[in-house]
């Protein structure tokens, strides 16, 4: 009712100010007990009367900080919280990494250490204006799990056995994990696959097969990522798809007439590189052809 009055009386204090028609600022005394007492008065002279006990002391209440609870090892640039309040100041403290920016404010950055069991705390400060005494709370600790990274080389060699152009797949290489965890494959144009079976308890295999189906050299890598969601470094390897051998057509008479049936020259060309080998039937070669790509 905006017709309503409001006083307020206070007990235990040094001072009292009306700073609102609803509302009141006062200045505590020492250490103890105090009141305040709220009397309303409506527009017909009725009154009602609220109290509120007031606990004075020099031990502030406190918050527990607010951020991330479980993150990856080694993170960067977590922030983590309270809500301000006025005339406050906020001690930081931090078990399993550093704060890197914040300290003293309501906000804190940190970089996280290795993996294991970490918390990062905070005390309330704050300065009593009246009797010039100094308040804090208790230290309140956020708990935090640091998870490891996945350690270790996925690829014993880092280039494969040299491959022919086939419709076949080849075998790349397995591994035991975790089977919470999962594999990431990455390559720049070879098909792959991955095959998962059980190995007992919460062990998977899974391997790695790629199509030999096209030619080219090829980048494979892959990487862990946990449960929790933490990447391990990317380890490679890398394969070449030799392509099939293409033969152009084979060049030379193909009818011949007495008496000009010998020393006749056939070739053929194909890929950089390629040997071939000959067959004649209903004559004989003039000399071994071995692999060169023409014969007599």
């Amino acid at each position: 009712d905006p017709q309503t009055q409001y006083r307020f009386v206070a007990f235990g204090n040094k001072g009292i100010k009306s700073v609102g028609s609803i509302s009141t600022s006062i200045n505590w005394g020492e250490m103890g007990t105090g009141t305040v007492v709220v009397i309303a008065t409506n527009r017909f002279g009725c009154e009602d009367t609220a109290e509120l006990s007031v606990d004075i002391t020099y031990n502030l209440l406190g918050q527990p900080p607010v951020g991330d609870t479980s993150l990856c090892e080694l993170t960067t640039g977590v922030k983590y919280s309270v809500s301000p309040v006025n005339g406050e100041t906020y001690d930081w403290q931090i078990s399993g990494g550093s704060i890197t920016s914040g300290q003293g404010n309501d906000q804190i950055n940190v970089d996280w250490g290795a993996a294991g069991n970490a918390w990062v705390g905070v005390i309330s400060n704050a300065l009593d204006p009246v009797n010039n005494k100094f308040c804090e709370s208790p230290l309140f600790k956020l708990p935090v799990i640091l998870h490891p990274i996945p350690q270790g080389t996925l690829f014993p060699n880092s280039v494969l056995p040299e491959q022919c152009q086939q419709n076949t797949d080849f075998w790349v290489n397995d591994w035991l994990m975790n089977a919470k965890d999962s594999l990431q494959i990455e390559t720049n144009g070879i098909d792959f696959s991955v095959k998962t079976s059980p190995f007992g308890g919460a062990t998977v295999k899974r391997e790695l097969i790629v199509s030999l189906a096209q030619s080219g050299s090829f980048i494979i890598r892959a990487r862990v990522i946990s449960q929790y969601g933490c990447p391990g470094e990317w380890d490679s390897t890398s394969i070449v798809v030799n392509p099939k051998p293409v033969n152009t057509k084979l060049l030379g008479d193909s009818i011949l007439c007495q008496p000009n049936i010998s020393n006749q020259f056939y070739s053929v060309t194909g890929n950089n590189g390629s040997t071939f080998q000959w067959w004649i039937q209903g004559g004989d070669f003039v000399s071994d052809p071995g692999n060169a790509n023409n014969a007599r």
